[in-house]
C-alpha cells in the first residue's frame, strides 16, 4: 500500500508540473515572437543513448549533460555521449533499476539513488562509482536501501530521504547521522517514511511524510522547525 501512495504521490506532482509547463507554453505559443524555445532536438538511443527511459537530466559546472537513465549513467557534450554502466569486475559500479534524484556537490562529485538498491556517488575526474549500501551488521551504513531521493547541500553533505528516516552523509569523512521520528519529541522528524524530498536556499529540507504531511527541517540544528499537515495517511 505504501510503494502505491508513494509512486501517487509522485506522480500528482509531475503531472501538477506538467500541466503548468502546458498551460505556459500554450500562452507563449499565442505570442509565438516571445516562445523562448525556437527548436526541439530529441535524443534517444540512435543518437547514442543508453536507453529511451531517462529519469534524471542535470547540467554540470564544466556544461555537460548527465542523464540518467535506468541502465546507464551517460553524459554528452552536445554531440557524443560518454556511458557509465554495469561492469561486473566492480561491486561499486552502476546497476541498473529505478532513480528518482541526480544531484551535484559543491566539489563536484554526481550522487543519485536507486528505489531499492541504495545511493551512489560519481567522481566525473576519476570516472569511479561508490555504491552505499544498508548493512545491518554496521551502524554507520545507509540507514535503508529503499530510498526515495536525494539532495546535497551546501557544506557538501548529502541527505538522503529513506522509508525508515532520513540520513545525512559527510562524504569527507564517511560518516552517517540517522534521523528518525521521536515519540512525544516536536523537534524531531513527524513520520519515518519520507516519499519526497527537496532543499531550499536556506540550506533547509522539506520533507513529504507519511505523518501525513510536509516538513520543514533545518540541516544546522537537525531539528524540526515545524510540520505541515494535508492528505491522508499513508498507514
Amino acid at each position: 500500500k505504501r510503494n502505491f501512495i508513494l509512486m501517487a504521490r509522485r506522480y500528482l506532482f509531475k503531472s501538477f508540473i506538467c500541466l503548468y509547463i502546458h498551460l505556459f507554453s500554450a500562452d507563449l505559443l499565442a505570442q509565438k515572437d516571445n516562445f523562448p524555445f525556437q527548436q526541439f532536438e530529441r535524443i534517444t538511443e540512435d543518437n547514442g543513448l543508453s536507453g529511451n527511459a531517462v529519469y534524471e537530466v542535470l547540467q554540470d559546472k564544466q556544461g555537460f549533460l548527465w542523464f540518467l537513465s535506468g541502465n546507464g549513467l551517460n553524459r554528452y557534450d552536445g554531440y557524443n555521449f560518454k556511458i557509465y554502466s554495469s561492469d561486473p569486475a566492480d561491486s561499486n559500479s552502476f546497476t541498473g533499476g529505478l532513480f528518482y534524484s541526480l544531484v551535484q556537490d559543491k566539489n563536484g562529485v554526481l550522487w543519485f539513488n536507486n528505489e531499492t538498491k541504495g545511493i551512489y556517488s560519481f567522481n566525473p575526474v576519476t570516472e569511479k562509482f561508490f555504491h552505499y549500501r544498508h548493512d545491518p551488521k554496521n551502524k554507520n551504513s545507509l540507514l535503508d536501501d529503499q530510498t526515495t531521493g536525494l539532495v546535497a547541500d551546501q557544506k557538501g553533505n548529502i541527505w538522503i530521504a529513506t522509508q525508515k528516516g532520513l540520513d545525512k552523509l559527510d562524504p569527507q569523512t564517511n560518516t552517517f547521522t540517522h534521523i528518525t521520528h521521536q515519540q512525544n519529541k516536536k523537534t524531531s522528524i513527524s513520520n519515518n517514511f519520507i516519499s519526497a524530498i527537496t532543499i531550499d536556499e536556506d540550506d533547509n529540507l522539506w520533507l513529504v511524510t507519511g505523518e501525513p504531511g510536509l516538513d520543514y527541517f533545518n540541516t544546522q540544528t537537525q531539528k524540526l522547525i515545524q510540520h505541515f499537515n494535508f492528505g491522508s495517511s499513508s498507514n
